[in-house]
């Protein structure tokens, strides 16, 4: 009796120990995908933190002004075409355009 009893202990103690092993490698991946989340969500907190200390340090006359879109669903293909070669018109400015010289 005593030869089926301890080959059936010790079955019973290297299964557990597996299971045990195996939970606490589980554990200790919860436990970095937890920190890997705190730290992405910090960096994310920082990063909002230092746009509103920026929006807050430039203050009114540094907002960009978003105009409305002007081309929508309800657009013809002809005004998407105009629209289109109003933007990419070179600015006045730019350093690309020739600049008219005096005579």
């Amino acid at each position: 009796m005593a030869f089926l009893l301890i080959p059936v202990i010790l079955l019973a103690v290297v299964w557990l120990s597996y299971i045990r092993r195996r939970l606490s490698e589980l554990n200790e991946n919860v436990n970095t995908a937890m920190n890997q989340i705190g730290l992405q969500l910090s960096s994310r907190f920082r990063a909002l933190e230092a746009l509103l200390e920026l929006a807050r340090t430039h203050g009114l006359s540094a907002q960009l002004v978003l105009l409305p879109p002007s081309i929508n669903a309800l657009s013809t293909p002809r005004r998407c075409w105009n629209r289109s070669s109003i933007l990419h018109r070179p600015c006045p400015t730019s350093p690309l355009r020739p600049r008219a010289t005096l005579p």
